[in-house]
């Protein structure tokens, strides 16, 4: 689990980094990767991950060449108790106001502030 937290730290900031110029497209690639890690084999949460073959994400790259029938997602999704408490970390460090305090790429640490509210919320002994 601690892979995957990290992976999100890294993912957020890269978010902001990579869309400096509109916070709706700050938003959407800041959810992408929460629904992307929150995805099972059973209920894949792909739809704000960026569609095509060239995508990051290896189910869209899959819909792409429509070979989603023998599609496996390669990682450990979070557990539902985890993704249920970071799910308002999300929402809070995704709202505009924070965002539009961004564009331009201000982040003020976003990474640093992401990683230690997740821990805060879930040490890394669990």
């Amino acid at each position: 689990m601690a892979k995957i937290i990290d992976k999100l730290t890294v993912y957020y900031g890269l978010a902001i980094r990579r869309y400096s110029d509109s916070v709706k497209n700050m938003k959407n690639a800041i959810c992408a990767t929460f629904f992307h890690y929150s995805s099972t084999d059973e209920n894949p949460q792909h739809k704000k991950c960026p569609s095509g073959a060239d995508s990051w994400c290896e189910w869209q790259k899959a819909a792409a060449v429509n070979a989603l029938d023998s599609f496996k997602h390669r990682y450990s999704t979070l557990p539902k108790d985890v993704l249920d408490i970071i799910k308002p970390i999300y929402e809070d460090l995704s709202k505009d106001s924070l965002l539009e305090r961004c564009v331009e790429g201000f982040t003020q640490n976003n990474n640093e502030s992401l990683n230690q509210l997740i821990w805060k919320i879930s040490p890394k002994s669990t």
